[in-house]
Protein backbone atom coordinates (compact mmCIF):
# COMPACT_ATOMS: atom_id res chain seq x y z
CA UNK A 1 0.00 0.00 0.00
CA UNK A 2 2.97 2.13 0.50
CA UNK A 3 4.83 1.59 -2.21
CA UNK A 4 0.91 2.35 -4.62
CA UNK A 5 0.70 5.73 -2.53
CA UNK A 6 4.72 6.56 -3.13
CA UNK A 7 4.09 5.88 -7.01
CA UNK A 8 1.22 8.34 -7.17
CA UNK A 9 2.66 10.93 -6.02
CA UNK A 10 5.69 10.22 -8.56
CA UNK A 11 3.55 10.75 -11.36
CA UNK A 12 1.55 13.86 -9.98
CA UNK A 13 4.89 15.98 -9.77
CA UNK A 14 5.87 14.54 -13.31
CA UNK A 15 2.31 15.64 -14.61
CA UNK A 16 2.45 18.96 -13.01
CA UNK A 17 5.96 20.31 -14.37
CA UNK A 18 4.60 18.96 -17.82
CA UNK A 19 1.69 21.08 -17.52
CA UNK A 20 3.85 24.26 -15.83
CA UNK A 21 5.90 23.71 -18.78
CA UNK A 22 3.40 24.01 -21.42
CA UNK A 23 1.67 26.90 -20.00
CA UNK A 24 5.00 28.87 -19.63
CA UNK A 25 5.78 28.44 -23.48
CA UNK A 26 2.20 29.79 -23.98
CA UNK A 27 3.23 32.79 -22.69
CA UNK A 28 6.07 33.62 -24.06
CA UNK A 29 8.99 34.75 -22.93
CA UNK A 30 9.18 36.43 -18.73
CA UNK A 31 8.78 40.28 -18.82
CA UNK A 32 11.64 42.49 -17.74
CA UNK A 33 11.64 43.63 -14.24
CA UNK A 34 10.90 47.18 -13.68
CA UNK A 35 14.55 48.35 -13.18
CA UNK A 36 15.22 47.23 -16.51
CA UNK A 37 12.33 48.82 -18.44
CA UNK A 38 13.92 51.85 -16.12
CA UNK A 39 17.14 51.37 -17.81
CA UNK A 40 15.67 52.04 -21.26
CA UNK A 41 12.96 54.82 -20.99
CA UNK A 42 13.46 57.15 -18.26
CA UNK A 43 10.53 59.23 -16.83
CA UNK A 44 11.73 63.03 -15.89
CA UNK A 45 10.88 66.50 -14.95
CA UNK A 46 12.57 69.23 -16.91
CA UNK A 47 12.70 73.20 -17.47
CA UNK A 48 14.33 75.33 -20.25
CA UNK A 49 17.92 77.01 -19.26
CA UNK A 50 16.74 80.86 -18.99
CA UNK A 51 18.73 83.57 -19.68
CA UNK A 52 18.16 86.08 -16.90
CA UNK A 53 19.11 87.78 -14.30
CA UNK A 54 20.81 86.37 -10.21
CA UNK A 55 21.31 87.54 -6.81
CA UNK A 56 24.15 86.41 -4.39
CA UNK A 57 22.91 87.14 -0.66
CA UNK A 58 24.26 86.83 2.55
CA UNK A 59 21.30 85.87 4.98
CA UNK A 60 21.55 86.93 8.57
CA UNK A 61 19.44 87.48 11.63
CA UNK A 62 19.21 90.67 13.38
CA UNK A 63 17.53 92.92 15.79
CA UNK A 64 15.58 96.36 15.18
CA UNK A 65 17.36 99.14 17.59
CA UNK A 66 16.94 103.19 17.26
CA UNK A 67 19.67 105.16 15.88
CA UNK A 68 18.75 107.61 18.51
CA UNK A 69 17.80 106.32 22.58
CA UNK A 70 18.47 108.29 25.41
CA UNK A 71 17.22 108.18 28.94
CA UNK A 72 15.71 111.00 30.60
CA UNK A 73 16.88 112.26 33.54
CA UNK A 74 16.58 115.21 36.08
CA UNK A 75 19.18 117.82 36.23
CA UNK A 76 18.75 118.53 39.62
CA UNK A 77 16.69 116.24 42.79
CA UNK A 78 13.21 116.42 43.24
CA UNK A 79 10.15 114.79 44.26
CA UNK A 80 8.25 114.38 40.71
CA UNK A 81 4.90 115.91 40.87
CA UNK A 82 3.17 114.96 37.22
CA UNK A 83 3.94 112.69 34.29
CA UNK A 84 2.75 113.79 31.06
CA UNK A 85 3.14 110.69 28.86
CA UNK A 86 2.70 106.54 29.33
CA UNK A 87 4.61 104.30 27.36
CA UNK A 88 4.49 103.70 23.99
CA UNK A 89 3.25 107.65 23.65
CA UNK A 90 4.48 109.66 21.04
CA UNK A 91 5.95 113.47 21.82
CA UNK A 92 7.48 116.04 19.75
CA UNK A 93 11.02 117.91 20.53
CA UNK A 94 10.79 119.31 23.37
CA UNK A 95 7.43 118.27 24.51
CA UNK A 96 6.99 117.73 28.62
CA UNK A 97 7.42 114.51 30.14
CA UNK A 98 7.30 114.90 33.59
CA UNK A 99 8.12 117.74 36.12
CA UNK A 100 9.54 117.89 39.34
CA UNK A 101 8.01 119.85 42.54
CA UNK A 102 8.30 123.60 41.59
CA UNK A 103 7.02 125.58 44.77
CA UNK A 104 10.36 126.83 46.21
CA UNK A 105 12.04 127.22 42.78
CA UNK A 106 9.21 129.67 41.95
CA UNK A 107 10.02 131.63 45.02
CA UNK A 108 13.40 131.87 44.66
CA UNK A 109 12.73 133.25 40.59
CA UNK A 110 10.45 135.98 42.37
CA UNK A 111 13.35 137.00 44.84
CA UNK A 112 15.92 136.98 42.02
CA UNK A 113 13.47 139.45 40.04
CA UNK A 114 12.99 141.80 42.95
CA UNK A 115 16.77 142.28 43.56
CA UNK A 116 17.11 142.55 39.74
CA UNK A 117 14.80 145.42 39.66
CA UNK A 118 16.38 147.03 42.38
CA UNK A 119 19.73 146.64 40.92
CA UNK A 120 18.22 148.35 37.83
CA UNK A 121 17.49 151.38 39.46
CA UNK A 122 20.33 151.83 41.38
CA UNK A 123 22.49 151.51 38.25
CA UNK A 124 19.90 154.39 36.83
CA UNK A 125 20.16 156.52 39.27
CA UNK A 126 24.27 156.59 39.15
CA UNK A 127 24.04 157.05 35.74
CA UNK A 128 21.90 159.91 35.59
CA UNK A 129 24.48 161.12 38.53
CA UNK A 130 27.38 160.73 35.94
CA UNK A 131 25.17 161.89 32.97
CA UNK A 132 25.08 165.68 35.10
CA UNK A 133 28.83 165.83 35.78
CA UNK A 134 29.48 165.04 32.08
CA UNK A 135 27.04 167.61 30.98
CA UNK A 136 28.14 170.34 33.04
CA UNK A 137 26.43 173.68 33.03
CA UNK A 138 23.54 174.44 30.95
CA UNK A 139 24.18 176.73 27.68
CA UNK A 140 21.47 179.34 29.48
CA UNK A 141 24.31 179.46 31.81
CA UNK A 142 27.28 179.30 29.55
CA UNK A 143 25.87 182.06 27.67
CA UNK A 144 25.17 184.62 31.07
CA UNK A 145 28.74 183.81 31.76
CA UNK A 146 29.71 185.19 28.38
CA UNK A 147 28.10 187.71 28.53
CA UNK A 148 29.26 188.81 32.33
CA UNK A 149 33.05 188.54 31.18
CA UNK A 150 32.24 190.98 27.53
CA UNK A 151 30.48 193.59 30.33
CA UNK A 152 33.47 193.57 32.37
CA UNK A 153 35.79 194.07 29.50
CA UNK A 154 33.66 197.05 28.28
CA UNK A 155 33.72 198.49 32.11
CA UNK A 156 37.55 198.26 32.11
CA UNK A 157 37.88 199.66 28.89
CA UNK A 158 35.73 202.76 29.93
CA UNK A 159 38.10 203.05 33.12
CA UNK A 160 40.97 203.03 31.72
CA UNK A 161 39.75 205.92 29.13
CA UNK A 162 38.71 207.86 32.26
CA UNK A 163 41.77 207.73 33.69
CA UNK A 164 43.91 208.77 30.87
CA UNK A 165 41.58 211.79 30.85
CA UNK A 166 41.77 212.29 34.87
CA UNK A 167 45.64 212.16 34.04
CA UNK A 168 45.62 215.03 31.40
CA UNK A 169 43.44 216.96 33.89
CA UNK A 170 45.81 216.33 36.65
CA UNK A 171 48.81 217.22 34.47
CA UNK A 172 46.96 220.93 33.57
CA UNK A 173 45.52 221.16 37.24
CA UNK A 174 41.93 220.70 36.66
CA UNK A 175 41.33 217.90 38.53
CA UNK A 176 42.85 217.17 42.12
CA UNK A 177 44.86 214.37 43.53
CA UNK A 178 41.66 212.53 45.04
CA UNK A 179 40.00 212.62 41.76
CA UNK A 180 42.95 210.78 40.19
CA UNK A 181 43.39 208.58 42.76
CA UNK A 182 39.26 207.56 42.37
CA UNK A 183 39.37 207.10 38.72
CA UNK A 184 42.76 204.65 39.64
CA UNK A 185 40.49 202.54 42.00
CA UNK A 186 37.56 202.75 39.17
CA UNK A 187 40.16 201.21 36.90
CA UNK A 188 41.34 198.52 39.02
CA UNK A 189 37.69 197.63 40.36
CA UNK A 190 36.90 197.02 36.65
CA UNK A 191 40.35 194.56 36.18
CA UNK A 192 39.24 192.52 39.13
CA UNK A 193 35.52 192.60 37.68
CA UNK A 194 37.17 191.49 34.60
CA UNK A 195 39.51 188.36 35.94
CA UNK A 196 36.31 187.36 38.07
CA UNK A 197 33.84 187.45 34.91
CA UNK A 198 36.44 185.17 33.02
CA UNK A 199 36.95 182.88 35.96
CA UNK A 200 33.46 182.60 36.63
CA UNK A 201 33.23 181.67 32.45
CA UNK A 202 36.54 179.55 32.66
CA UNK A 203 34.49 177.26 35.32
CA UNK A 204 31.10 176.83 33.49
CA UNK A 205 33.15 176.00 30.20
CA UNK A 206 35.46 173.44 32.29
CA UNK A 207 32.60 171.80 33.51
CA UNK A 208 32.94 169.46 37.07
CA UNK A 209 36.20 168.39 38.83
CA UNK A 210 38.16 165.77 37.52
CA UNK A 211 38.10 163.53 41.32
CA UNK A 212 34.07 164.27 40.97
CA UNK A 213 33.78 163.03 37.38
CA UNK A 214 36.16 159.76 38.41
CA UNK A 215 33.92 158.73 41.43
CA UNK A 216 30.70 159.42 39.98
CA UNK A 217 32.04 156.69 37.16
CA UNK A 218 33.47 154.42 39.63
CA UNK A 219 29.69 154.55 41.18
CA UNK A 220 28.09 153.56 38.28
CA UNK A 221 30.54 150.17 37.45
CA UNK A 222 29.98 149.25 41.17
CA UNK A 223 25.87 149.36 40.08
CA UNK A 224 26.48 148.01 37.24
CA UNK A 225 28.45 145.28 38.36
CA UNK A 226 25.28 144.65 41.30
CA UNK A 227 23.27 144.91 38.38
CA UNK A 228 24.62 142.10 35.77
CA UNK A 229 25.05 139.93 39.13
CA UNK A 230 21.77 139.94 40.34
CA UNK A 231 20.68 139.03 36.22
CA UNK A 232 23.04 136.48 36.47
CA UNK A 233 20.90 134.99 39.57
CA UNK A 234 18.09 135.41 37.88
CA UNK A 235 18.78 133.58 35.01
CA UNK A 236 20.07 130.56 37.64
CA UNK A 237 16.97 130.83 39.08
CA UNK A 238 14.68 130.80 36.20
CA UNK A 239 17.07 127.56 34.60
CA UNK A 240 16.52 125.81 37.86
CA UNK A 241 12.60 126.03 37.86
CA UNK A 242 13.05 124.96 33.73
CA UNK A 243 14.75 122.19 34.46
CA UNK A 244 12.20 121.10 36.99
CA UNK A 245 10.56 120.41 34.10
CA UNK A 246 11.64 116.83 31.88
CA UNK A 247 11.36 117.20 28.16
CA UNK A 248 12.25 115.00 25.42
CA UNK A 249 15.32 116.28 23.24
CA UNK A 250 13.79 115.28 20.47
CA UNK A 251 10.73 113.34 18.59
CA UNK A 252 10.26 109.84 19.52
CA UNK A 253 8.15 107.52 21.16
CA UNK A 254 9.02 106.53 24.87
CA UNK A 255 9.24 102.95 25.69
CA UNK A 256 9.87 102.80 29.23
CA UNK A 257 8.22 105.15 31.93
CA UNK A 258 9.55 103.48 35.38
CA UNK A 259 8.95 107.25 37.26
CA UNK A 260 5.81 107.29 39.63
CA UNK A 261 4.20 110.62 41.25
CA UNK A 262 5.63 111.37 44.75
CA UNK A 263 9.06 109.64 44.12
CA UNK A 264 12.13 111.15 44.61
CA UNK A 265 14.59 111.09 42.18
CA UNK A 266 18.38 112.19 42.06
CA UNK A 267 20.20 113.73 39.04
CA UNK A 268 20.78 111.15 36.27
CA UNK A 269 17.91 108.77 38.10
CA UNK A 270 15.69 107.21 34.85
CA UNK A 271 12.15 109.29 34.83
CA UNK A 272 12.10 107.68 31.04
CA UNK A 273 13.31 106.60 27.94
CA UNK A 274 12.76 107.67 24.77
CA UNK A 275 13.79 106.49 21.26
CA UNK A 276 13.51 108.13 17.88
CA UNK A 277 11.15 105.51 16.10
CA UNK A 278 11.40 107.50 12.67
CA UNK A 279 15.52 106.14 12.32
CA UNK A 280 14.99 102.43 13.18
CA UNK A 281 18.12 100.01 12.30
CA UNK A 282 18.53 96.60 12.22
CA UNK A 283 21.73 95.07 14.22
CA UNK A 284 23.25 91.84 12.35
CA UNK A 285 26.26 89.92 13.89
CA UNK A 286 28.52 89.15 10.57
CA UNK A 287 31.24 86.74 10.98
CA UNK A 288 34.93 87.60 9.99
CA UNK A 289 34.39 84.70 6.94
CA UNK A 290 31.39 86.87 5.44
CA UNK A 291 32.57 90.40 6.30
CA UNK A 292 34.66 91.39 3.51
CA UNK A 293 31.32 90.73 1.43
CA UNK A 294 29.83 93.59 3.49
CA UNK A 295 29.88 97.09 2.09
CA UNK A 296 28.34 100.30 3.77
CA UNK A 297 25.81 101.47 1.00
CA UNK A 298 24.91 97.74 -0.28
CA UNK A 299 21.27 97.34 -0.48
CA UNK A 300 19.47 95.08 2.12
CA UNK A 301 15.86 93.23 2.38
CA UNK A 302 14.65 93.06 5.83
CA UNK A 303 11.74 90.82 6.69
CA UNK A 304 10.01 91.45 10.31
CA UNK A 305 9.57 87.77 11.81
CA UNK A 306 6.16 88.94 13.54
CA UNK A 307 4.82 90.57 10.45
CA UNK A 308 4.32 90.07 6.74
CA UNK A 309 6.16 91.79 3.95
CA UNK A 310 9.48 93.09 3.39
CA UNK A 311 11.34 96.41 3.91
CA UNK A 312 14.05 98.11 2.20
CA UNK A 313 17.38 99.32 3.95
CA UNK A 314 20.88 99.63 3.06
CA UNK A 315 24.53 98.87 5.09
CA UNK A 316 24.92 102.37 7.18
CA UNK A 317 27.91 101.08 9.53
CA UNK A 318 30.34 98.72 9.98
CA UNK A 319 32.05 98.25 13.62
CA UNK A 320 35.70 98.52 13.10
CA UNK A 321 36.89 95.78 15.67
CA UNK A 322 35.18 92.44 15.91
CA UNK A 323 33.99 90.21 18.97
CA UNK A 324 37.23 88.69 20.56
CA UNK A 325 34.64 85.68 21.54
CA UNK A 326 32.79 85.16 18.27
CA UNK A 327 34.83 86.57 16.10
CA UNK A 328 32.04 88.29 14.37
CA UNK A 329 31.47 92.19 13.90
CA UNK A 330 27.93 94.15 13.99
CA UNK A 331 26.66 95.76 11.30
CA UNK A 332 23.99 98.60 11.43
CA UNK A 333 20.85 98.70 8.61
CA UNK A 334 19.46 101.79 8.13
CA UNK A 335 15.44 101.44 6.90
CA UNK A 336 14.36 103.69 4.23
CA UNK A 337 10.62 103.05 5.19
CA UNK A 338 10.72 105.64 8.31
CA UNK A 339 7.42 104.88 8.96
CA UNK A 340 7.61 101.27 9.89
CA UNK A 341 6.09 100.58 12.79
CA UNK A 342 8.70 98.32 14.33
CA UNK A 343 9.41 98.21 17.86
CA UNK A 344 13.24 98.21 19.18
CA UNK A 345 13.88 94.67 20.16
CA UNK A 346 11.67 93.13 17.32
CA UNK A 347 13.57 90.14 15.35
CA UNK A 348 14.18 90.59 11.74
CA UNK A 349 16.09 88.35 8.60
CA UNK A 350 17.88 90.38 6.87
CA UNK A 351 19.19 89.38 3.27
CA UNK A 352 21.74 91.61 2.55
CA UNK A 353 22.73 92.19 -1.38
CA UNK A 354 26.18 90.77 -2.46
CA UNK A 355 26.29 90.43 -6.16
CA UNK A 356 24.33 90.56 -8.86
CA UNK A 357 24.64 89.34 -12.41
CA UNK A 358 22.50 90.86 -15.33
CA UNK A 359 21.94 88.42 -18.96
CA UNK A 360 23.27 85.29 -17.52
CA UNK A 361 22.33 81.49 -17.77
CA UNK A 362 20.58 79.91 -15.35
CA UNK A 363 18.81 76.94 -14.02
CA UNK A 364 17.37 75.12 -11.07
CA UNK A 365 19.00 74.46 -8.63
CA UNK A 366 17.75 71.19 -8.55
CA UNK A 367 19.16 70.56 -11.89
CA UNK A 368 22.70 70.38 -10.56
CA UNK A 369 24.11 67.05 -9.69
CA UNK A 370 27.20 66.34 -7.78
CA UNK A 371 29.33 63.43 -9.05
CA UNK A 372 33.26 64.80 -8.14
CA UNK A 373 31.96 67.53 -10.50
CA UNK A 374 29.23 69.43 -10.87
CA UNK A 375 27.02 68.03 -13.87
CA UNK A 376 23.41 68.80 -15.77
CA UNK A 377 22.02 66.25 -17.69
CA UNK A 378 20.32 67.81 -20.72
CA UNK A 379 17.36 66.42 -22.79
CA UNK A 380 18.05 66.51 -26.54
CA UNK A 381 16.40 64.17 -29.08
CA UNK A 382 14.77 62.04 -26.21
CA UNK A 383 18.00 61.03 -24.85
CA UNK A 384 19.89 62.38 -21.20
CA UNK A 385 22.89 64.32 -22.55
CA UNK A 386 25.22 64.55 -19.35
CA UNK A 387 27.59 67.65 -19.22
CA UNK A 388 30.33 69.05 -16.91
CA UNK A 389 29.15 72.60 -16.00
CA UNK A 390 30.90 75.29 -13.85
CA UNK A 391 28.96 77.02 -11.61
CA UNK A 392 28.52 80.51 -11.03
CA UNK A 393 26.14 82.70 -8.31
CA UNK A 394 23.64 80.83 -6.37
CA UNK A 395 20.66 82.17 -4.97
CA UNK A 396 17.90 80.17 -2.88
CA UNK A 397 16.32 77.74 -5.78
CA UNK A 398 18.48 79.02 -8.80
CA UNK A 399 22.01 78.97 -10.02
CA UNK A 400 24.17 80.21 -12.63
CA UNK A 401 25.81 78.22 -15.31
CA UNK A 402 28.99 79.83 -16.49
CA UNK A 403 29.24 77.27 -19.31
CA UNK A 404 28.56 73.80 -20.28
CA UNK A 405 24.32 74.66 -21.03
CA UNK A 406 23.43 77.39 -23.85
CA UNK A 407 19.97 79.29 -23.24
CA UNK A 408 16.76 77.15 -24.03
CA UNK A 409 18.29 73.65 -23.93
CA UNK A 410 16.44 71.69 -21.60
CA UNK A 411 17.79 70.37 -18.35
CA UNK A 412 16.87 67.40 -15.73
CA UNK A 413 15.13 69.22 -13.03
CA UNK A 414 14.19 65.66 -11.27
CA UNK A 415 14.96 62.35 -12.33
CA UNK A 416 16.34 58.87 -11.45
CA UNK A 417 20.10 58.99 -9.91
CA UNK A 418 21.49 56.47 -12.39
CA UNK A 419 20.80 58.01 -15.26
CA UNK A 420 23.00 58.05 -17.47
CA UNK A 421 24.83 59.24 -20.86
CA UNK A 422 22.43 58.61 -23.82
CA UNK A 423 19.57 57.22 -21.84
CA UNK A 424 16.51 57.69 -23.50
CA UNK A 425 14.18 59.28 -21.25
CA UNK A 426 10.41 60.86 -21.06
CA UNK A 427 10.03 64.44 -19.80
CA UNK A 428 7.01 64.21 -18.21
CA UNK A 429 6.18 67.86 -16.98
CA UNK A 430 5.47 69.33 -20.46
Amino acid sequence: MRKWIITVIAVLIVVGGVVAQQRMRAAGPPAPAPEAQQAETAAVEAAPAARGAIEQTLDLTGTVVSARRVELTPKMPGRIAAVYVQEGSRVGAGQAVAALETAELAAQVSQAEQHARQAAAAREVAQSRLAVLLAGARSQERAQAENAVRQAEASLRNAEADLARMQQLFASGAVSKQQLDAAILQRDVARAQLDSARQQLSLVQSGAREEDVAMARAQVEQAQAAYGAAQAGLRLARVQLENATIRAPFAGRISELPATLGEFVAPGGKVAVLYDDRSLEVEVSVGERDLPQVRVGRPVTVRPETATGTLAGVVSRIQPSADPQTRASKVRIRLHDASARLLPGTSVRASLLVERRENVIIVPSGAVRQNGQPEIVVVKDGKASVRKVLLGLRHHRIVQIIYGVSEGELVVTLGPESLSDGQAVKVVNR
